[in-house]
């Protein structure tokens, strides 16, 4: 080693690990020793947050002169973006920008919202199958994973996937859900605890086609004749669709 020379040394405060917008549980510590290990005091040591992520004190660069023993220590606050050793901050000495790196992960916050993904107000038919999507996140927007999220209907609805659905690491559950034969509209929830979405659905009947069962052409013996008119409706595929309101009329001159 040069003698005389100064070094930075990282003592204690790397790896560490705590909720955004909170401070770390220990202080980032270095220590300044010349080339015969003998602690230097009073040697000026630049902090500097990386990234734009996370701040020391109020702001992100810190100089901090080194106590009696050598030693200099300062608190890191992260940011409020959740993830893994995604804060760092570089200690140098002034004169030497090499220095020592510090890094840290940054954990979502508890759930604070739960926010729709698919599209919502659709109008469906009876039978359709829809994949509906939510998203759990915390104050910060920051995704959060392995949340039990219950999707339910207030309908005949029947969900195809198991109940409830654990979010994934983009803190997104999904259901399949068949639409049920009631025609009426919808709301199906996704719930979290007190947190809650809803999507509306607007039901309608399937597509129908009306056929006529009694004769089309009827011919008139008596001035007063009484006469039974049938028709029936379908659906698509051929099959009767009850509680359609059919309008009969009578039309005349022709």
């Amino acid at each position: 080693p040069t003698p005389n020379k100064m070094y930075l040394v990282q003592v204690s405060g790397d790896s560490q690990t705590a909720v955004v917008a909170q401070t770390l549980p220990e202080p980032l510590v270095v220590r300044v020793i010349n080339s015969e290990k003998t602690p230097l005091s009073g040697q000026k040591i630049v902090f500097e947050v990386k990234n734009n992520l996370g701040r020391l004190g109020e702001g992100w660069r810190e100089i901090v002169a080194s106590s009696d023993s050598g030693f200099t220590e300062i608190e890191l606050t992260l940011g409020e973006r959740a993830g893994e050793w995604n804060h760092t901050v570089l200690a140098y000495l002034e004169d030497d920008s090499s220095g020592v790196e510090f890094r840290a992960t940054a954990l979502a916050d508890t759930a604070a919202a739960i926010t729709k993904i698919s599209a919502d107000s659709l109008t469906v038919m009876p039978g359709d199958t829809l994949a509906l999507k939510v998203r759990v996140v915390d104050t910060y927007d920051n995704a959060i994973q392995n949340i039990n999220v219950s999707f339910s209907s207030d309908g005949d609805d029947d969900f195809r996937s198991e109940i409830p659905m654990l979010t994934n690491t983009n803190g997104e559950a999904s259901v399949d859900v068949v639409i049920g034969n009631e025609i009426a509209n919808r709301r199906i929830s996704a719930n979290f605890g007190t947190l809650s979405v809803y999507f509306t659905l607007f039901v309608v009947p399937e597509p129908e086609h009306l056929i006529s069962i009694s004769p089309d052409t009827i011919i008139f013996k008596d001035i007063i004749s009484v006469i039974e008119l049938k028709a029936q409706s379908l659906n698509s595929d051929g099959q009767p669709l009850p509680g359609i309101a059919v309008e009969f009329q009578l039309v005349q001159g022709l």
